[in-house]
């Protein structure tokens, strides 16, 4: 009985009863390997937030500019003769889809560069099949014909712009015709260019400015506090 009773005492404590201060340490250290992963994902968030920023930003400031530019030296009457606006609808909008492309090419900005351009157009009475074309046609800019033309080759290159050209056409019509009967496309005098009418106000939009800013502070301060690590552990 002796024997029984000392080797009860000897047993070691389950493993489910351990001291409770363990159990906080092994809880605390999860935590803080939870913590530091999803702060790891976020900043690599800010990582290619400030990525896709340094690269875009010239080609936005472009697209503002020279929207602005056009807005302001161009005549309301050079727009009603560069896109039919009368006539019959199929054959506007045959036009529109041929000529919205071509001034892409001239204008040479990226496909987020050329939406206020794309505003402006639309404000002038472009149709919308029309600004569709000219928004796909960020392929068939003269920068990036030239590459095609460095890489491929002079015919080839010819080929391809030929190629988009006709395809991005063809997808503002049939984009302008499946809109159109769907009654997707607004109708009545042509929405003011946001460009043209741009104006400080406090609405809806503006909270999510507010929200979008914070948002954006957020990502830069993670994206410089890591940058700040890293430089910290190369000094070291």
């Amino acid at each position: 009985m002796r024997e029984n009773a000392h080797c009860h005492h000897e047993h070691p404590p389950s493993p489910g009863f351990g001291a409770p201060d363990e159990h906080e340490h092994e809880l605390a250290v999860v935590s803080s390997s939870i913590g530091e992963h999803e702060e790891k994902k976020w900043t690599r968030v800010a990582h290619a937030f400030v990525r896709d920023w340094s690269m875009l930003w010239k080609e936005i400031l472009g697209g503002f500019l020279i929207a602005g530019f056009l807005a302001a030296l161009v005549p309301h009457d050079w727009w009603e003769g560069l896109f039919l606006q009368t006539g019959p609808p199929f054959v506007r909008l045959i036009e529109n889809g041929l000529v919205g492309p071509i001034i892409a090419m001239i204008s040479f900005v990226c496909s987020v560069g050329n939406i206020p351009l794309a505003s402006l157009l639309w404000s002038h009475g472009i149709s919308f099949g029309g600004v569709i074309s000219f928004i796909y046609a960020d392929l068939i800019v003269i920068p990036i014909i030239i590459i095609y033309a460095k890489y491929y080759g002079a015919r080839a290159a010819a080929w391809i712009t030929g190629i988009l050209y006709v395809s991005m056409v063809l997808a503002g019509i049939i984009v302008d015709l499946v809109f159109s009967a769907l009654g997707l496309i607004p109708q009545g005098p042509g929405l003011p260019s946001a460009v043209e009418h741009a104006q400080i106000m406090w609405n809806s939009t503006s909270w999510l400015d507010v929200a979008a800013t914070i948002f954006t502070a957020w990502l830069l301060f993670l994206h410089f506090k890591a940058r700040g690590k890293e430089s910290g552990h190369a000094c070291h």
